[in-house]
């Protein structure tokens, strides 16, 4: 399945993911606008990274088909390119491991809790999970 970013937004539109008090592009980047500034390519790859582990195919997917998925829909080259990005942002936010101190990030109802260093993919699995924890009666199967 390969996607375009407006067929992805789309997909969500129509399976009810958008209800009355609920879009799920609106929580997303709630919790990322706290984490990274909005205008930026890495913020992106952050979004639709997020937006794939929605998809349970990709959740099972290998990381290199995952992030070769995320350039492919930003217009990247190839995976590397992504990875290396988020992988220096990722060490902007939290440090080294050396570094590193816990951290919380409160957003509303939305509490992000890294205990060790986090890595790209952890980051956007975590807040995939905190958004269905906090609205589950939204994700039914």
């Amino acid at each position: 399945m390969v996607l375009k970013l407006s067929e992805l937004e789309k997909f969500y539109a129509e399976y009810n993911y958008i209800n009355r008090d609920f879009n799920l592009l609106d929580e997303i980047d709630k919790i990322l606008t706290v984490l990274l500034h909005e205008k930026t390519k890495t913020y992106n790859y952050f979004r639709v990274g997020t937006l794939l582990l929605f998809y349970e195919q990709w959740r099972k997917s290998s990381k290199v088909d995952f992030y070769s998925e995320i350039a492919r829909i930003n217009d990247m080259r190839c995976a590397y390119d992504v990875s290396n990005l988020m992988c220096r942002k990722t060490t902007d936010l939290f440090g080294t491991i050396k570094e590193f101190k816990p951290k919380e990030f409160k957003v509303g109802k939305y509490s992000l809790k890294f205990y060790t260093k986090p890595d790209y993919y952890f980051i956007m699995y975590q807040i995939h999970r905190e958004i269905i924890s906090k609205n589950y009666k939204y994700f039914s199967k």
